[in-house]
């Protein structure tokens, strides 16, 4: 019988490379099951003790991933404004130097393409072309006449900046929550592993009881089977116990794949 991915003991021991999902439901499991007789209302508390302190910190580290995915949206959503501030510059040069992007005015004010100098979202390659661009704006008599344009670019580089600082500030607090939930499952391990032994003295002489206070997959497959017309979650989310790679996180001025890792990292930081 298999308790937690081995091929032989039942009583298989939490290891570090067991997956968070696993050990939740291996505690989940225990502590439920321990509720049964009163001799063994100590280690019942020890384990809901246990439990609790996995479901808060959790609970803790998916809403502050949460909170960067919103910061993220909000990054994205400023950067995108600043685009159009700056579109709206280059289409007023492109007039004035009759779309020659040869002409030293268009180079000075552009140190590449507008396209290319805006197509990170924040970070400090484009923090730097725009910082040019104002900067030429306000020395450059040649502009004289497109002044106009940095108020509204100056003011649209604040906001992405304010949202790239707060987003900061966030990743740091989803990483400061991500080890919280790491230390949490170790101590779970810790507790949950010589669980078996204090309940074996309890109940010398009945191994058979033992091992039915401690989750096993084969225990859960039965008990799955005797109730097919068990509810689906909606979700599709991947049973407890399936192992996926670590978290990997994104670099904080990649807001252009920051959603998109940060949905993979609540995937893998679910299933991992």
């Amino acid at each position: 019988m298999d308790a937690l991915g081995g091929d032989e003991d039942p009583m298989e021991k939490l290891r570090d490379d067991h997956s968070f999902p696993t050990v939740k439901r291996a505690v989940r499991y225990c502590a439920l099951r321990l509720t049964s007789r009163p001799e063994l209302a100590e280690g019942a508390a020890a384990m809901a003790t246990c439990r609790a302190s996995l479901r808060r910190c959790e609970d803790a580290y998916n809403d502050a991933l949460d909170a960067k995915v919103a910061a993220t949206a909000e990054v994205t959503y400023r950067d995108g404004r600043l685009d159009r501030a700056v579109a709206a510059l280059a289409r007023d040069v492109n007039a004035l130097v009759a779309g020659r992007t040869d002409d030293a005015r268009y180079q000075r004010i552009f140190l590449m393409a507008p396209s290319e100098g805006m197509r990170p979202r924040g970070g400090p390659e484009q923090g730097r072309f725009v910082r040019n661009v104002l900067e030429t704006l306000e020395r450059d008599d040649a502009f004289a006449d497109l002044r106009k344009h940095a108020v509204p670019i100056a003011a649209c580089q604040r906001d992405l900046d304010e949202a790239v600082t707060r987003r900061a500030s966030l990743e740091l607090a989803e990483k400061q929550a991500g080890r919280a939930l790491d230390i949490a499952t170790n101590e779970a391990r810790d507790v949950y592993n010589p669980m078996a032994h204090r309940v074996a003295l309890v109940y010398p002489k009945d191994a058979a009881l033992v091992d039915s206070f401690f989750w096993s997959a084969a225990q859960d497959r039965a008990a799955r089977a005797e109730t097919p017309d068990a509810p689906v979650p909606l979700s599709g989310a991947v049973a407890e116990g399936a192992a996926v790679g670590a978290v990997i996180q994104q670099p904080a001025n990649e807001s252009a794949k920051a959603v998109q890792s940060d949905k993979r990292a609540r995937r893998r930081r679910r299933s991992a």
